[in-house]
């Protein structure tokens, strides 16, 4: 086949001024002749088909102290090839090959549209030793773009006197083309040159492929090498621009790439060094997954898929601080060093998809709010229900069986059950205790507020610089079910914390009604104290609609347990806010912001603990006190994050076997400990001050010291007798609550061992609140308290409850995101949604979990009712 050449010379300028060269040559050619000059660099050019004699180079030739030439040009032969031609070539130093490829001729190319150029290169393997010290440079130029790489690429052995080990030998890229310009693309060249002195063989071709697009709904397969970067386009032209795509990458090998979105303009970043400054993109081992919205890409995408030169990118942990116990730096140095000394490559599978449009977001937003609808709507006709039910029960029936139930003190039962009541207890006015209460509600809701504000703010700055970066490994979502939603980019995962704020506040409803209640009806006695009688017949036949719904109840006092509102208050304010601190971690969930999400887990569980505990003892539990407890366990929680160690687990579990002794011996002794005149000695310090004064005591002059062995003593002090005479059995109650917590901490430690530190602390505290509601439950019942039918209304809501939290935890342990790990190992976690084709497992958790905290604290809520009509000099302390 017969090829044409033109002459071009390159001349480089090595002045510190090479624009006055320039000029100067620019001037002396245009003298005479057709030319072309062509600037590659701010120190040369390229001159077509003008020789460049003696004479016009003398005339750049200026003296100087080592008397060098300012500008040296060196012609060479341009070879005007054809495409889908294989040239093989020699080559050697002495030469400078190019090839000029011209797309005028329209005939050539049969569809434009979808057209684009690819360069192959391939150096014969039996020219290895000359190539590995002196390789083939190749250049390309297109008109917006140069691209330039060496062939053989070589890599270090692992023996330093060894020769090094050949990787690649041919390699193929693929030539970024604006849609339909490749017959605009009329002067690409390929320029290659070596500074081998002897000759070798190299074959080149370029050809047209036919490839460029890549359809939705239709799976794409493409191998990908390390030197060998690809790309497709998506067109959005005819489609819908408010439906966005989803655009997914699997592979059955784990080799680091970069999946990256980019706008359909050339240049394109596709190399390693290059690809995360444009577009979007994100690091991808099995499998990758980015949601775009068309109207960001009105014209359509590029979608490009580079080859990482190691695996650190996908397989380093991105943690808060290098996991020294986990991963040794050097060890990874070295293994990052093995992977460069191989060949990489992976087989790619792309698949486009359109997700929902934001019309389509309606039934998947109405149907949760529909089933919490229902769910308050059953609660509330219980409630109701029950409430008519307790005021028909008659209060001279339950303090008779309540006095025949004491009478009954033989068998097991009888051994177990306390001595000591709560009136024993009752010091202050209720009102007095109530007003104690509210500081709870008051003292969560400013921690919440000054808690959520800069949550707020942090989370959106991740959101504003993953937009501004395009790196969306700085989020760990769900990407294969994540749907936008205007600037949120995870739009399902933050709207199903809706549960948690319309819950909450579902149960400071019920809480305020049974408040209002109880408020109404002191006032209701001091209006009738005011009353004629005919008065009394003209307000019973004006009674609201609201009222005969829920009666007034007919307060008794010094009856029933003490409700403490202010710590239900604060259970449905710390309800809400998990929902708000969870939304806010699904903006843009990551290692750095995750204990936002489970931040007021914390307060939950401690203030259902400490409601539990307030039902049979009317002390008030001060809210400052056990928020600055709650702050010294989040700031331990955080160091635990930062040095988690086995000498740290060690500190840990002293420090909670101490505080867990130290609560069960003021448990153990409360309301069995009496001064001279015979009070109840309810301080937690001066029970512990008197305790221990006791024990050492017994040490001293014992010899001994069994702490819970002696059911009566007495100890005298400087200013009182304190006396203690403790019910039979009682020893079971710290016995059991050591074998407990110590069952607890083991499991935890054992099996919890991947989970971080945060985590297994939360966990320590809600098996504690769960494991306190069920001894209590059981103390209940062995003080025969579940008389009646009153009782059923907290059965109803308890299966509700362990229904939820069956499914919900099921749900919780299927999970789709893993921000302990590197982003491309949380994204092989990634999973489809499954349920309306919106939400995935961990949406479910959310929604389910919200109603079982919901019926759990209904549970609480009503869980003494059937004690409403007995004294408090009848309800023992447990």
């Amino acid at each position: 086949m017969s090829t044409s050449q033109d002459h071009y010379s390159i001349c480089r300028f090595a002045e510190l001024n090479p624009e006055f060269w320039k000029k100067r040559l620019r001037s002396a050619l245009s003298q005479g002749g057709d030319f072309f000059m062509s600037q590659w660099g701010s120190d040369g050019c390229v001159i077509k088909n003008v020789a460049i004699d003696q004479a016009v180079l003398n005339s750049f030739i200026v003296s100087s102290s080592n008397n060098a030439a300012i500008m040296t040009c060196h012609g060479f032969d341009v070879m005007k090839a054809e495409i889908n031609q294989l040239y093989h070539r020699s080559i050697n130093k002495d030469e400078h090959q190019i090839f000029r490829y011209e797309f005028n001729k329209s005939e050539e190319i049969t569809d434009p549209d979808n057209a684009n150029l690819k360069v192959y290169a391939e150096v014969d393997p039996k020219y290895d030793d000359l190539t590995r010290k002196c390789p083939l440079h190749f250049t390309i130029r297109q008109r917006e773009d140069v691209k330039a790489w060496e062939l053989p690429v070589f890599a270090k052995s692992k023996d330093e006197d060894s020769q090094p080990i050949v990787i690649y030998r041919k390699v193929e890229r693929t030539l970024c083309l604006t849609a339909g310009d490749i017959i605009k693309e009329n002067d690409l060249i390929v320029m290659i040159s070596t500074c081998s002195e002897k000759h070798f063989q190299y074959r080149l071709r370029v050809e047209v492929k036919y490839d460029m697009f890549i359809p939705s709904g239709e799976e794409v397969k493409k191998s990908v090498t390390l030197f060998s970067p690809t790309f497709y386009r998506f067109n959005n032209s005819g489609s819908n621009l408010d439906t966005p795509v989803m655009v997914t990458a699997t592979s059955t090998d784990s080799t680091c790439m970069i999946l990256s979105i980019q706008s359909p303009q050339c240049p394109l970043m596709e190399t390693e060094s290059t690809v995360r400054y444009a577009g979007h993109w994100q690091t991808m081992s099995f499998q990758a997954g980015i949601t775009v919205p068309r109207d960001y890409f009105q014209s359509g995408f590029f979608i490009v898929l580079v080859i990482l030169s190691d695996d650190s990118a996908c397989e380093e942990y991105q943690g808060i601080v290098p996991p020294t116990g986990r991963v040794n730096y050097w060890d990874r140095l070295s293994a990052r060093a093995n992977e460069r000394s191989t060949a990489r490559s992976k087989n790619v599978s792309i698949f486009i998809r359109e997700l929902m449009n934001e019309e389509d977001y309606i039934f998947p937003i109405t149907l949760p709010l529909a089933f919490y609808f229902l769910l308050v709507l059953m609660v509330f006709v219980t409630f109701v229900g029950f409430h008519h039910l307790k005021l028909r029960i008659p209060k001279t029936k339950a303090l008779k069986l309540q006095e025949e139930d004491m009478e009954k003190c033989e068998g097991c039962k009888g051994k177990l059950r306390a001595t000591v009541f709560i009136s024993d207890f009752v010091k202050a006015d209720y009102r007095s205790l109530q007003k104690k209460s509210q500081q709870y509600l008051w003292s969560v809701t400013l921690v919440a507020v000054f808690y959520c504000t800069p949550v707020v703010q942090l989370i959106f700055n991740y959101v504003k610089v993953l937009y501004r970066t395009g790196e969306h490994d700085l989020c760990y979502y769900n990407f294969l079910c994540a749907h936008p939603y205007k600037s949120i980019m995870d739009f399902n995962h933050l709207y199903s914390n809706v549960g948690y704020v319309v819950l909450g506040l579902s149960f400071m409803m019920f809480v305020k009604i049974r408040h209002g209640n109880m408020v109404q009806t002191a006032e209701l006695k001091s209006r009738q104290l005011q009353m004629t009688l005919t008065d009394k017949r003209n307000s019973e036949l004006q009674t609201s609609c609201w009222s005969k719904l829920l009666p007034v109840q007919e307060e008794m006092p010094n009856h029933g347990v003490l409700q403490h509102f202010g710590l239900f208050y604060a259970m449905g304010v710390a309800l809400v806010m998990e929902g708000a601190l969870s939304a806010s971690y699904h903006l843009c969930p990551n290692q750095t912001n995750f204990q936002y999400d489970t931040s007021f887990m914390y307060v939950i569980s401690v203030l259902g603990v400490v409601k539990v505990y307030q039902f049979r003892h009317p002390v008030n539990v001060n809210a400052n006190i056990l928020l600055l407890m709650l702050a010294v366990v989040s700031i331990y929680t955080m160091f635990g994050l930062l040095f988690e160690n086995f000498i740290f687990k060690v500190i840990f579990t002293s420090c909670y076997a101490l505080l867990v002794f130290n609560i069960l011996t003021y448990l153990y002794y409360v309301g069995y400990l009496k001064n001279l005149d015979d009070e109840v000695i309810t301080s937690w310090l001066a029970v512990c001050k008197y305790v221990l004064a006791k024990w050492w005591e017994d040490l001293r002059t014992r010899h001994r010291c069994l702490p819970w062995s002696q059911t009566a003593w007495t100890l005298e002090t400087d200013s009182n007798i304190i006396q203690l005479k403790m019910g039979p059995n009682r020893v079971l109650l710290p016995l059991l609550g050591i074998l407990f917590n110590g069952t607890v901490i083991t499991m935890i430690w054992t099996l919890m061992t991947e989970t971080d530190f945060a985590t297994q602390v939360l966990a320590m505290l809600i098996v504690n609140f769960v494991g306190y509601t069920g001894y209590y439950a059981v103390m209940k019942y062995i003080h025969n308290e579940y008389e009646g039918r009153v009782w059923l209304q907290t059965l109803v809501y308890g299966i509700l409850a362990i229904v939820l939290w069956v499914f919900s935890l099921n749900y919780f342990r299927q999970s789709s995101t893993s921000w302990d790990k590197s982003p491309a190992k949380s994204k092989v976690q990634n999973r489809d949604c499954f349920f309306i084709n919106f939400y995935d497992e961990h949406d479910m958790w959310h929604f389910l979990s919200a109603g079982a905290m919901f019926c759990s604290f209904m549970v609480l809520f009503t869980l003494d009712d059937d004690l409403i009509f007995t004294p408090q000099t009848r309800i023992p302390v447990f």
